[in-house]
């Protein structure tokens, strides 16, 4: 976490290109297990499917992602099956967002969902959902995604892990 966040840094938000996929993949590997591994091949079908793959840069590095994806996509996660089968309002399925640790906590995850919320309103979607760890327990992103708005839906036992199913209304 950054303690002094020089805020004369150059922030921006934009698609995630081709170029990018090894940082992006190397962000993914030190950031687990707080989102899941993604191999080369999971990285690619990823891109592929989502409707919104953005990175965040600071000084044209990239230091952060997300994907995230429409109820309409052709994917089998069972978080993912769950939100299609209950949620009748159009929606984006946010599958993994992660920022390096030195960024943490200096407000470039808001950043990214509320790109997000942007891109969402724009395409007439009515919610962002999500899950969370809660066993074990991700504390930090239970408390973020209750700052951000979301709220819990369900719980859902998954590949040994328990999760919070999340929504958030826009």
């Amino acid at each position: 976490m950054i303690d002094h966040f020089n805020h004369n840094l150059k922030i921006t938000i934009r698609d995630g290109r081709r170029k990018d996929f090894d940082r992006v993949l190397s962000i993914n590997k030190i950031s687990t297990p707080g989102v899941s591994f993604l191999s080369k091949t999971e990285f690619s079908f990823l891109y592929r499917i989502c409707e919104y793959f953005r990175v965040i840069v600071v000084d044209e590095l990239v230091v952060g992602y997300m994907f995230a994806m429409s109820q309409y996509a052709e994917y089998d996660g069972e978080e993912f099956l769950w939100f299609s089968r209950e949620i009748s309002d159009k929606f984006y399925y946010i599958d993994q967002v992660a920022v390096v640790s030195e960024f943490r906590g200096a407000g470039l995850a808001e950043k990214l969902y509320n790109d997000l919320r942007t891109h969402a309103v724009r395409n007439h979607i009515k919610c962002l959902v999500c899950e969370i760890n809660i066993k074990p327990r991700n504390e930090a992103s239970l408390r973020f995604h209750k700052k951000m708005g979301f709220i819990e839906v369900s719980e859902m036992e998954t590949r040994g892990f328990l999760t919070s199913l999340q929504k958030m209304i826009l």
